[in-house]
């Protein structure tokens, strides 16, 4: 808009300048006029006159046309261009956050899918790798919902990662429902009371790995409550994505 106004300023200024062009010619021409009033051929001079301020007024009329036409089209052309190139800008910025919305909507979509899959599936950990794991599996669970688990319930078992001496591979385990994971994954303070061979394990959800990160900061956030109260524990409770902290009286021994 500046670049504008100083154009239509400059445009103004040349008006006037020929403005002043053609009153000292006016001027002139009166002179002239005047000088030849005494002489007898008159009409002769005062025809010439007349077609002298005839050319005049009409070269001042084109070299007025002239000059504004010029700045005008110039002016139009830039504010073409201008318009075009702010066009050009909005839809690139248009065309980026499409782009980022898109992969946005396409990573939910990815986690959804990955959250879905893996919400049957349970982690068993430190379970020895010799045995029969799935009978052993179903021991386990057995105990842990009163028996009301059997064979069907349990449809995939899986070690995870190559085996190496003195280690036992995770167990991935898919479930036939959700509603009996849930049952067993309610009752994981009864592990305690396992005999010796499943002393060490433990179970968990199978996570994504945004699940496992919100996880690990709801942890470190519960033990830091928990050291500055010292009074009450703090514990993470509840299913994957909708986890909550938990403020649990401390049990004096």
């Amino acid at each position: 808009m500046f670049r504008w106004n100083k154009q239509l300023s400059e445009l103004t200024e040349e008006i006037g300048k020929l403005q002043e062009s053609n009153v000292s010619l006016s001027n002139q021409v009166k002179i002239v006029q005047n000088k030849l009033d005494s002489r007898d051929d008159n009409e002769s001079i005062d025809d010439r006159i007349v077609v002298l301020q005839e050319n005049l007024k009409k070269s001042y009329a084109d070299t007025l046309k002239d000059v504004v036409t010029t700045n005008v089209v110039k002016l139009n052309d830039e504010v073409i261009n201008d318009c075009f190139q702010a066009l050009k800008k909005e839809m690139i910025e248009t065309k980026e956050a499409v782009s980022v919305e898109f992969k946005n909507v396409q990573k939910t979509l990815v986690e959804a899918s990955e959250v879905k899959e893996k919400e049957r599936n349970i982690m068993l950990f430190r379970l020895s790798e010799h045995g029969d794991d799935k009978k052993r599996i179903i021991q386990i669970f057995k105990h842990l919902t009163d028996d009301a688990v059997n064979d069907k319930d349990v449809i995939k078992i899986l070690r995870l990662g190559k085996k190496k001496e003195n280690s036992n591979r995770p167990l991935l385990i898919k479930m036939d429902n959700i509603k009996i994971k849930a049952l067993i994954m309610s009752n994981l303070s009864r592990l305690k009371l396992l005999n010796n061979e499943f002393g060490n394990i433990s179970l968990s959800h199978d996570l994504t790995k945004d699940q496992r990160i919100e996880l690990k900061s709801l942890v470190d956030e519960a033990r830091k409550q928990e050291a500055a109260s010292g009074d009450f524990l703090f514990r993470v409770r509840g299913p994957p994505g909708r986890w909550k902290i938990m403020k649990l009286p401390m049990v004096k021994k």
